[in-house]
Parts: structure tokens; sequence; C-alpha cells
């Protein structure tokens, strides 16, 4: 058996996901956060309802060339939280808080999910702090969504989360038990009614983007179109036969996009920029 198969949360540095990290107060929430590697500073934002732990492919693939910065969102895996409903801005807001407390002036920045939506909300808002910009199976508005998404989110309760997830969310939560449903219920209303930024939005963001969605995808594509067009700087990728959990399929091609776009090779300008 591998070291791999042993551990399969080991990273390229020896050292396991999930495990030595440290504290940082944001907004009086006790944070939790990690970092892995060495190079340019990147932050390197989860999705909704996980731990850390979702991220194990793309912190292999992105460690060698970056120094990733891992912050676990208020509610989310170790971090506490505060009785305030959750939303895109304030999750964007404690971003920017997290970034001036461990000192990061400027990272690149790559977003899962939630993690991409509040990214955008960061690019709009802190533009200073956002070097370059990369979505994984992101919308920028709440209509960009495929059906299933909603018949999912609608019906959605503590209960008929993953077990995998309930069972990491529940082993990490400082907060006990009886705070997690509540945290399904105040994400299932965000996922329901956010996050709501127009063309004009996404048009504020100078910082280079891209938009990589699976072919399946909870985001459609029309609107992944949108959100290029509406960019100054974007770019679309399409992984084929991958969902919204290609980091989990397909974790080599995706590293590997990932890893092109932020080398900041030039680019030919893309059509979809210049009707």
């Amino acid at each position: 058996m591998t070291a791999t198969e042993q551990n399969p949360l080991l990273l390229p540095d020896g050292q396991t996901l999930g495990q030595g990290g440290e504290y940082v107060e944001i907004a009086g929430v006790r944070t939790y956060y990690e970092v892995h590697g060495s190079g340019e500073p990147l932050l390197l934002l989860m999705g909704g309802l996980v731990t850390l732990e979702s991220l194990h492919s793309l912190v292999c693939g992105l460690m060698p060339h970056y120094r990733v910065w891992l912050p676990e969102r208020r509610g989310h895996g170790r971090s506490a939280d505060c009785p305030q409903p959750h939303s895109y801005p304030l999750y964007a807001a404690d971003a920017a808080a997290f970034m001036q407390a461990v000192g990061l002036n400027r990272a690149k920045v790559v977003g899962w999910s939630d993690g991409g939506a509040l990214a955008l909300y960061l690019a709009r808002d802190r533009p200073e702090l956002v070097g370059c910009l990369a979505l994984i199976g992101t919308a920028a508005h709440v209509c960009g969504y495929v059906d299933e998404f909603y018949n999912l989110a609608k019906s959605m309760t503590w209960e008929s989360l993953p077990a995998e997830d309930r069972e990491l969310l529940a082993a990490h939560t400082p907060m006990g038990p009886e705070h997690l449903p509540r945290l399904v219920d105040t994400v299932r209303d965000m996922w329901l009614s956010s996050p709501n930024l127009l063309a004009e939005d996404l048009a504020a963001i100078e910082a280079p983007t891209l938009v990589l969605l699976g072919q399946y995808d909870l985001v459609r594509l029309d609107h992944a179109r949108d959100m290029v067009r509406a960019l100054p700087g974007g770019q679309l990728a399409v992984v084929p036969g991958v969902t919204h959990y290609g980091p989990l399929e397909r974790p080599w091609l995706i590293n590997a996009i990932l890893l092109d776009f932020l080398s900041a090779r030039p680019s030919l300008p893309s059509p979809m920029n210049q009707e």
C-alpha cells in the first residue's frame, strides 16, 4: 500500500491537509487556515458546505508552483460562526480581512463554486487585492444555474448532504453539531437568492479572469459565455466529461488549465469580447 493510499490527504510536502493549521480573528470569527507550497501567493477558496479537505487535488497541483493560502469560511470546517445570515458580500469582506490579517497585499485567487462567487465580489469591491481570478463551476447570478441546482437546493437539509461532507463538517466544527442544520439553512437561503452580479458589475472587474466549468456543470454554458463577454479580461474553458465536481473527477486536467492561465502567458483576444 502506498503512502497516498494510507493517507488520501497527504500533500507533496509530506504534510496532511486539515492538520497543523493556524487561527486568525476575522470580524469576530475565529478562522482556521493553512498555508502550503512556495512562490507567489495564491488564495484558494473552497465551495459551500464542505471543509478544506475538498480542495486536496487542487492544493496538490498548485502548491509546487505557488504559496497556497487556504482559509475555511465562517461556519465551515474548523472556523467559528456568527448569528447573521451568510452572504457572498459578507464572505468577500471576510476574505479581504483575512488577506489583511495575514499580510497578503495582493494574490492570485482561485475559487471553486461558492469560493468563486465570493471571489467575484472580492475582485469587484477590492480590486487592489486580486492579481488574477480563476473561477471553477461559478455563476455570477442566481439565474445562471441549471434547473437541477434549484431542485436540489430547495429540498436541501442537513440530512440530505452527502455522508462524507456531513462527517467532515461534524468532525471539525467548533460550534457543536447543533450548529450544522442552521448552517445548511442559511447557505440554502443564500443559494436560492444570490449571487446577483450583473454585466455592469463584471465589467468593473479588470483582473484577468478564467471562467472554467465542466461539460455537465450546474452552471449553464450560455451564462458562462455571458460572463466572459462582460468581463474585460474574461476567458472560457469547458472541461469535457466532468460535472460540477471536476477537480475531483479529472484533477490533472483542471490543474493543467489553471496553471496555464495563472502563468499569465500571452493569449489571443477572445472573439467573445470583440463584439
